[in-house]
């Protein structure tokens, strides 16, 4: 009886090990996986930007400007502590996932002649 015993322990002592020695192995690859994607993601972000920054310069003065408007808005938005406010109507729209930043619409993605964005901008330039 005992040597079923002392044979189980051993089994299970074995299967133990295979376990956490399988579950090192997926977390290890998963941090490097995780790793690599977030590398590959800010690599992106930054082509992206270049390449928004060498076609910003291609524009006219006046289109310069209103780009520049643009992101002015943004930044002074994402800055404030009520920033919610501004997009109240798009968090409504999300129910299933409502008050996340990434889920709400950027500034930039306005037309540039939207009402919100300019009652926005003259909330802005009044300050």
């Amino acid at each position: 009886m005992s040597d079923t015993d002392a044979c189980n322990s051993s089994e299970a002592r074995e299967a133990e090990q295979a376990w956490q020695a399988r579950h090192e192995l997926q977390w290890k690859y998963e941090r490097r996986y995780d790793t690599l994607h977030r590398e590959m993601r800010q690599q992106k972000a930054v082509e992206r930007m270049r390449a928004k920054r060498e076609a910003t310069k291609l524009l006219k003065p006046e289109e310069q400007a209103i780009i520049r408007a643009r992101n002015k808005v943004a930044q002074d938005t994402y800055r404030q502590r009520d920033f919610m406010d501004l997009y109240a109507q798009d968090i409504d729209a999300m129910p299933e996932r409502p008050r996340q930043r990434r889920c709400l619409h950027h500034p930039e993605d306005y037309p540039p002649h939207s009402e919100r964005l300019m009652a926005e901008m003259s909330r802005l330039s009044s300050t």
